[in-house]
């Protein structure tokens, strides 16, 4: 799992500058997220199926933290943007049809793991998704969200 990182963390740019200048579009890699999240999944016990909802919203959460410079050791607010746009890019190692309404499904906790930090006022501030299938035989299967700063 990766992040696209601004140029200087925001505790190196409070104390170069003085002030905050927070970018308009983050980029959050994650992994793909447990199978059983998936729509047309069967359906396991239902306490699973909770489960890793809770802990794809956490690492999707704790990544985009990261993206916006928030650690542990910084207190810096996050953007609260009241519109955002989101695009995603899925990349898999195989050539099989898939869904692109399906795919924004699998991801629901992720994106609600996303809100959560404070990118977004809420979740219903994200437009509705696109979607971007790639196929790479020798890359790692992942999901990049790229999340943009909407219209006011």
């Amino acid at each position: 799992m990766a992040i696209s990182l601004p140029q200087a963390t925001g505790r190196e740019q409070l104390r170069q500058t003085g002030s905050l200048q927070m970018p308009n579009t983050y980029t959050i890699t994650v992994a793909h997220p447990a199978r059983c999240l998936h729509p047309n999944a069967g359906r396991p016990r239902r306490g699973w199926v909770t489960a890793e909802k809770n802990k794809a919203k956490r690492n999707a959460f704790w990544i985009a933290c990261g993206a916006y410079g928030q650690d542990h050791r910084d207190v810096i607010p996050p953007p609260r943007w009241t519109r955002a746009a989101v695009h995603i890019r899925a990349y898999f190692t195989t050539n099989r049809r898939r869904d692109k309404d399906n795919i924004v499904a699998w991801l629901k906790s992720t994106l609600d793991g996303i809100a959560a930090t404070g990118i977004v006022q809420n979740d219903s501030a994200f437009a509705a998704p696109t979607v971007e299938i790639i196929v790479d035989k020798h890359a790692k299967p992942r999901i990049e969200i790229v999340v943009t700063k909407g219209e006011e």
